[in-house]
């Protein structure tokens, strides 16, 4: 972490004609991947909260197409605001403070940092704790899905190259663990990486059914979200209600079934990506009714009859993918999810594998309650 001198000349480019007075920077813990801090300033007359963020080039090598991409968001956004009836958008997104008057981000060296405004009299999540979350979680990603379906493809860039690309995180995957010397594991270690490993094995045959999805050309594909976790959900303080969607690092044209699924993985894991225990790891089937019954109270059906099909094998998918992608980076030294401890990749990858051998225990009620929205 910079201390408050380098921190201080980074936030000054974002107010150059202004006095102030910086009162606190504090971390926020919530987030795998960008280093967030929530900044306080006082002005004279008012103070006001603002987010600092540094972007990871580890995963992000093209800064400002994550800023065009939010460009484009916000202003279909605002669009939508004026266009929609009033009671169709049940949300708001972030927007940002030009550094230096005209730039969308502020750069120091080779790090990049972007300053945006704080959302008042909001909260967030690590994990889901009743049914009325999840339903306000899917209700708003319907929401979501409307403003932005209409969105055209040439307006976004792809943030990240193969992202979601379960075929390609397989296969570096594979690349990697045949060139690991486990001569510098200890045996624990190895062998929980091997049990990994051979979960990864079994369901492989998951990528042959994604491709044959995939090639069908009858996905539903539109601009999405493709990271929407609980944590980047905001609730309301009053309502406890999903007030605002953040984090749109990730936004891109893909399949609308990498959201639903995504969200579904993050909503119905009640110990969250970083559960201590595995045998307290389960897949939530109340949660997921909750999410569903939010998603599809709106009659206006974003997803085809096909889509709605091909839900529970996007998140087997999705599930499959991020546990490749956690023992991936365990595997290479932790450069791409932050963590707090040395193996908290290896475990966040035995939680996914564990939430997928759960669901695919549990295949048919899940097929079976998605199939009353058909």
């Amino acid at each position: 972490m910079k201390n408050n001198v380098e921190f201080a000349e980074i936030i000054r480019t974002f107010f150059l004609k202004k006095s102030y007075r910086i009162l606190s920077i504090d971390k926020i813990r919530s987030g795998n991947i960008n280093g967030t801090y929530l900044i306080e300033i006082d002005f004279g007359d008012t103070r006001n909260k603002y987010v600092l963020q540094q972007i990871n080039s580890e995963v992000f090598h093209r800064p400002y197409d994550l800023m065009s991409n939010l460009n484009e968001a916000i202003k279909h956004f605002n669009y939508k605001v004026i266009s929609m009836p009033y009671n169709q958008i049940s949300f708001c997104i972030p927007t940002y403070i030009n550094s230096n008057g005209s730039k969308s981000l502020c750069q120091v060296e080779a790090i990049f940092w972007r300053l945006f405004h704080y959302i008042q009299d909001s909260y967030s999540l690590e994990i889901i704790h009743t049914v009325e979350q999840a339903y306000s979680v899917g209700y708003s990603l319907h929401s979501f899905h409307g403003v932005f379906c209409d969105l055209p493809k040439n307006k976004l860039l792809k943030p990240i190259k193969d992202f979601h690309n379960t075929k390609q995180y397989l296969k570096t995957y594979y690349k990697l663990f045949n060139s690991v010397s486990f001569d510098n594991l200890n045996f624990s270690i190895r062998d929980r990486v091997l049990r990994a490993n051979r979960t990864i094995i079994d369901n492989q045959e998951l990528i042959t059914e994604l491709d044959e999805t995939l090639n069908s050309n009858k996905l539903t594909y539109m601009a999405i979200h493709g990271d929407p976790k609980v944590s980047n959900f905001l609730f309301d303080l009053k309502t406890d209600e999903v007030s605002a969607i953040i984090d749109l690092d990730t936004f891109y044209y893909g399949p609308a079934l990498i959201d639903i699924a995504d969200c579904i993985r993050s909503i119905c894991n009640p110990h969250g990506e970083d559960a201590k225990n595995l045998t307290l790891n389960f897949f939530d089937m109340s949660l997921f009714d909750a999410f569903l019954r939010g998603y599809f109270k709106r009659r206006k059906f974003i997803l085809t009859k096909y889509d709605m099909l091909n839900i529970s094998l996007f998140m087997r998918i999705i599930i499959y993918e991020l546990g490749i992608r956690f023992l991936t980076d365990y595997l290479i030294g932790n450069k791409v999810f932050s963590i707090e401890y040395n193996t908290q990749n290896l475990k966040r990858s035995e939680v996914q594998f564990n939430t997928l051998l759960t669901i695919n225990a549990n295949l048919s009620e899940i097929n079976k309650n998605i199939l009353r929205y058909i």
